[in-house]
């Protein structure tokens, strides 16, 4: 079924620099990109759409009507505004949550204090009180040995990536990794490339052509840090 548009009434071209017999091209389509703007961008731009049209003499029965299309923009635009509202809202309570529970937790272990006081250590005067016992501290874990299955694989979705694996140490708090460029007959200039306490690291900004090479460890343990990994070497694609 087609739709009926009303019928454009003709352009005034006396004051164009156009000559009157230039014809009007009648093959432009309209651009939104209504997905690359913001919920702010894209009410802006609803707005100044709706002044546009307002009294617009080429455009005198538009679909939707003004009346659904301003009621849409109004609706969509209040979300927002209570969206925003809202996310303060949570910000406030959250920093007052906060704020609440250091005042609480400094009051309870003052009377975690007292209970330890007033029972003069007695374990079985502690259990009535609901308070647990206080944990020992746990033995050293001693010497960590470096992560094994290091790997190094390319990256599917960056030419210029390494992503590196292996496999979790029991004891330890994180992992370091250094890297190095291989450069035949010069000695490794090893650098920091990533700490943290995951078992992957993504290494970016390498440079396509070169082969690198890395070496893992374990941080953690009596000693600090576990002796390096043998190196692994990979070229970037």
């Amino acid at each position: 079924m087609r739709l009926a548009f009303p019928t454009i009434p003709e352009l005034d071209t006396s004051d164009s620099e156009l000559p009157p017999s230039t014809p009007i091209p009648q093959s432009g389509r309209v651009g939104l990109l209504l997905k690359e703007r913001t919920d702010a961008e894209l009410i802006q731009f609803g707005r100044a759409h709706a002044k546009a049209m307002l009294h617009n003499a080429l455009f005198p029965q538009p679909l939707p009507s003004t009346e659904d299309f301003d009621e849409s923009l109004d609706e969509f635009a209040q979300s927002v505004t209570e969206l925003q509202n809202l996310r303060l809202l949570v910000q406030s309570l959250t920093l007052r949550k906060d704020q609440l529970r250091s005042a609480f937790e400094k009051t309870f272990a003052r009377r975690g204090r007292y209970v330890e006081l007033a029972s003069d250590g007695n374990l079985s005067a502690i259990a009535t009180t609901a308070l647990p016992e206080r944990r020992k501290a746990s033995k050293s874990v001693g010497l960590l040995s470096w992560p094994t299955n290091f790997e190094l694989l390319l990256s599917p979705r960056s030419t210029s990536t390494l992503i590196a694996t292996w496999d979790r140490v029991r004891g330890a708090r994180s992992y370091v990794l250094e890297i190095a460029e291989v450069i035949e007959g010069q000695p490794r200039d090893w650098k920091l490339a990533w700490v943290g306490g995951k078992t992957k690291a993504q290494l970016k900004g390498l440079t396509p052509g070169k082969t690198y090479a890395l070496r893992l460890a374990t941080i953690g343990g009596s000693t600090g840090q576990s002796e390096w990994s043998p190196p692994v070497t990979r070229m970037v694609a």
